[in-house]
């Protein structure tokens, strides 16, 4: 049976105060007072204690490194926001969370999945970066590197992308290695930036030592050989440009011109 307030509402309607009737105590989810719950994302009524779901506060100051994962809690309630692989995120945030870490095997095994991604499909190689991966492999100390290197675990493509990225004293160590996997293909990257700096240091500089006079550009046609998609094997020429030092007649090839 009915009270007396509840006949009076059912009979000329609630007489509300926000979202409370103050004659028979029905609520409704309407002008609610919301107030800040301290330590969670909530907003509670402080008519009728309903709970109102706030936004978490991401920050860059609450990311966590778990394994090879990326965590990032909320700054107020400490909920986890999300998580994913540690390469999809920022350089930035890669490099930060990697350096405040203690956990070695944390660094190690990512450097370790980072040189996958090198070699992976499109979608997740375009996330590497080189300067990336330096600057991890210069967090490795000498002990962790040969660990890993001769670990078993790296593949042939991994090894080509690690001995491209190695400093010059590294590369050095690498190609003294017992393992021919680790030598040969540190060797191989050791003759490719001997010929880049021997290139580079006859395009800069005349063969006394004195740096190259260039004059101004010209063209000539140049021949590029057999075209490898023509069935008559006709040769293919190109109108290249140059600049030539006036002292050594050493010719700086520019680039080629597009014919019409």
């Amino acid at each position: 049976m009915k009270s007396g307030s509840e006949v009076l509402c059912f009979l000329f309607g609630c007489k509300w105060q926000g979202c409370k009737c103050t004659r028979c105590g029905k609520t409704r989810d309407q002008e609610h007072d919301y107030r800040p719950v301290p330590g969670r994302c909530v907003s509670k009524c402080a008519v009728c204690g309903k709970d109102l779901p706030q936004p978490h506060r991401e920050s860059p100051d609450h990311y966590e490194l778990s394994g090879t994962d990326a965590i990032a809690r909320c700054a107020l309630c400490k909920a986890e926001i999300w998580r994913k692989k540690l390469y999809l995120c920022e350089p930035d945030t890669i490099l930060t969370l990697l350096r405040s870490t203690s956990d070695r095997t944390a660094v190690t095994a990512f450097f370790f999945e980072y040189m996958n991604v090198a070699n992976a499909a499109y979608h997740e190689r375009r996330r590497y970066r080189k300067d990336v991966a330096k600057a991890v492999m210069g967090m490795l100390s000498h002990t962790e590197l040969m660990t890993l290197l001769h670990s078993g675990k790296m593949s042939h493509p991994q090894l080509w992308t690690l001995t491209g990225i190695a400093e010059d004293e590294v590369l050095a160590d690498l190609c003294e290695d017992s393992d021919p996997a680790i030598s040969d293909k540190a060797r191989h990257e050791t003759r490719m930036r001997e010929d880049m700096r021997r290139r580079l240091q006859e395009e800069t500089f005349c063969p006394d030592g004195n740096p190259h006079e260039f004059g101004e550009p010209f063209t000539e046609w140049e021949d590029r050989g057999f075209r490898d998609d023509d069935d008559m094997k006709a040769r293919e020429w190109a109108l290249a440009e140059y600049v030539k030092c006036s002292k050594c007649g050493f010719k700086k090839l520019l680039g080629y011109k597009k014919r019409g």
